[in-house]
């Protein structure tokens, strides 16, 4: 019997030596403003040390929150959420701006993110080119629906020379349909390096295991393994035939951009990631 573990992001500390020093000072740019900034004299400082301290307790005054150790629960989810107007308390919250500072996604221009809208397969292109390194492994394919001046015509091309994802058998590749999550993962685990084959019996975590397809489960079984998928609203559901919305792309190329680039310490921890 395959069983899941919760895991939770642990609380940031005053004086913690660790990797989201960067990624603070980032947003507290974003939500302070330049002229705070420079006023208080922050820096990057590689530890929660006194400059970003003072950052912190600023932030803090200016948005009427409680002292909560310096960089607790409380002041991150305040950090993260504020970005985009339409991801208050939202569930991939953080993943999204994760993202959001690696430069990987974009809101809507409008001070939004449209989370739980449905992300295009010519849209899921464009973030697989922005988050992998691109290493051509076949020729260029031409797509019937695909023309040459399509906004994504050369992420799309880009993406199938990868092999990170395939057109259909009647020659199209049909860019404006929304990508099904199992073609997420799928495209995911072909974007990864060093991917070796899993167990199918970890699959058995998943309640609705019977309806993934044939074409999906070993990518998938290797996803699970390498806590990489992520479910919401619950962990043993994958869904694996539903249309992905933009929150659930985020959370998945969250998770798979963390194995392969900055590395696990960059890795956002949510009570959604499947861990068996």
């Amino acid at each position: 019997m395959t069983t899941l573990v919760q895991v939770n992001r642990p609380t940031l500390q005053l004086g913690d030596q660790n990797s989201f020093v960067s990624e603070l000072q980032s947003l507290l740019i974003k939500r302070l403003g330049k002229v705070a900034i420079d006023t208080d004299g922050v820096v990057v400082d590689g530890i929660f040390g006194a400059k970003t301290e003072i950052a912190v307790q600023r932030y803090q005054r200016r948005f009427a929150l409680s002292s909560d150790g310096i960089v607790g629960s409380e002041t991150w989810s305040s950090l993260l959420q504020t970005v985009f107007s339409d991801i208050q308390e939202h569930w991939a919250a953080n993943f999204i701006v994760q993202l959001m500072n690696a430069g990987i996604v974009k809101g809507s221009g409008n001070g939004t993110f449209l989370p739980n809208a449905n992300i295009t397969r010519a849209e899921h292109a464009a973030l697989l080119v922005k988050a992998f390194d691109i290493t051509p492994v076949r020729a260029d394919n031409t797509f019937s629906d695909v023309p040459a001046n399509f906004w994504a015509s050369k992420v799309i091309q880009q993406a199938y020379r990868a092999g990170f994802l395939s057109g259909y058998p009647d020659g199209t590749f049909k860019p404006n349909q929304p990508i099904l999550r199992q073609d997420v993962l799928v495209s995911l685990i072909r974007a990864l390096p060093g991917s070796t084959p899993a167990n199918p019996e970890i699959l058995k975590a998943y309640t609705d295991e019977a309806q993934i397809p044939a074409y999906a489960r070993d990518e998938i079984a290797i996803a699970t393994k390498r806590e990489i998928v992520v479910n919401y609203p619950k962990r043993d559901q994958l869904n694996s035939t539903r249309s992905a919305t933009r929150a659930e792309v985020a959370a998945l190329l969250g998770r798979a951009w963390a194995v392969q680039g900055p590395g696990p310490r960059y890795a956002v921890e949510s009570p959604y990631v499947v861990i068996v």
